[in-house]
């Protein structure tokens, strides 16, 4: 993510930027369906969820003040499915797609971004603040958000 955050920061400073953000977008693999659902569960220990349910997702927007304002802390979790697909040309030209490959998983994609309020005087700072609350969320997931 450094790398990232570095180019982000070199472009903010050709500019006064209005806000900035840092989102993240990663997927923990599942053997099936089922699996992805109890990952989520896992991660998620506080919510209830009926055991029968598989397609799962849960978004909340979370702010958080801090000394320059206030900080948008935007996650949402989800079992996903992925499938690989190969497209057949039959001998009357029709393309038929066929699926050769299904993985399942939970997908986290966390947006961190500061709010209309935020003082951007030093964007390093703030991105370098919004990176160390993506890192946070990924490591602690939805306790970092539901923390003091």
């Amino acid at each position: 993510m450094s790398y990232g955050v570095e180019l982000a920061k070199k472009l903010a400073s050709t500019t006064k930027p209005v806000r900035v953000a840092i989102v993240a977008n990663m997927i923990k693999m599942a053997a099936s369906a089922s699996g992805a659902a109890d990952l989520f569960r896992q991660v998620l220990n506080q919510a209830q969820f009926p055991d029968t349910a598989i397609d799962l997702t849960l978004q909340l927007n979370v702010s958080r003040t801090v000394d320059q304002g206030q900080i948008n802390r935007l996650c949402r979790w989800a079992t996903t499915q992925m499938q690989l697909l190969a497209v057949q040309i039959g001998p009357d030209g029709v393309a038929t797609p066929v699926v050769t490959a299904v993985e399942h998983g939970l997908a986290l994609m966390a947006d961190v971004n500061t709010a209309p309020t935020f003082d951007l005087n030093d964007a390093n700072l703030a991105f370098d603040l919004l990176a160390a609350e993506v890192a946070e969320i990924i490591s602690s997931g939805y306790a970092r958000l539901t923390a003091a």
